[in-house]
This record gives C-alpha cells, sequence and structure tokens, in this order.
C-alpha cells in the first residue's frame, strides 16, 4: 500500500465552518507512521496559528485500514467517501491485500 495523506470530515465535504478543525488522515507503513504524522503536524502548525484553525492528525498503519475496510468501520468508510487527497492515493483507492475485493476475501 502506497502511503497517503488526506482531507476528511467537515471541510472535505464542504460544511465546515470558522470553528472547524481541519481533520487529515495519515496512512503509512507501520515503521513509518510516526514520522509521516509528525510531519504532517509540524507542517501544519504554523498555518494553523496564523490562520486560526486547529489541525487533527490522525495516523493508521497499512494493517488498521485493512482491518477497518474488512470491519466495514463507519468512521472508516465515512473517511474514505469524504477524503480530498492531499498526497498519494484517495483511501478508496488504496490496494487491498492479494485475495481481497474491497477488503473483504475473495470468494
Amino acid at each position: 500500500m502506497s502511503a497517503l495523506a488526506g482531507l476528511y470530515g467537515s471541510v472535505a465535504r464542504g460544511e465546515d465552518r470558522p470553528d472547524s478543525d481541519l481533520d487529515v488522515a495519515v496512512v503509512a507503513v507501520e515503521e513509518g507512521l510516526e514520522k509521516a504524522v509528525g510531519a504532517v503536524r509540524d507542517a501544519l502548525h504554523p498555518a494553523g496559528e496564523t490562520l486560526g484553525f486547529s489541525p487533527s492528525v490522525v495516523g493508521l498503519g497499512t494493517g488498521d485500514v485493512e482491518r477497518l475496510a474488512w470491519e466495514n468501520d463507519p468512521w472508516w468508510t465515512g473517511v474514505a467517501a469524504d477524503a480530498l487527497a492531499v498526497f498519494g492515493p484517495r483511501p478508496d483507492e488504496i490496494e487491498r491485500p492479494s485475495g481481497t475485493r474491497d477488503g473483504r476475501a475473495a470468494a
């Protein structure tokens, strides 16, 4: 799976208000996840201070995404549906593990 960063939530849906936070999902291999999330937080902090928004960065390992997709998790389903890709593919375009279809085992 490729790494990705995407906006989701009210900003991605065009429903944000002045007090809305900026929801960002970062997906990466587990070994690089902490570093990737830190880099995104560090990059957004100055803009948040200047423009008055609060970045909310959520990090997910590739295994987390596979599990959430497999379980049809409502939160992940919403993220995948709303997401605006900033880097990498959209969440609904993430490669699934071999032998699966849409996160579910092939029949």
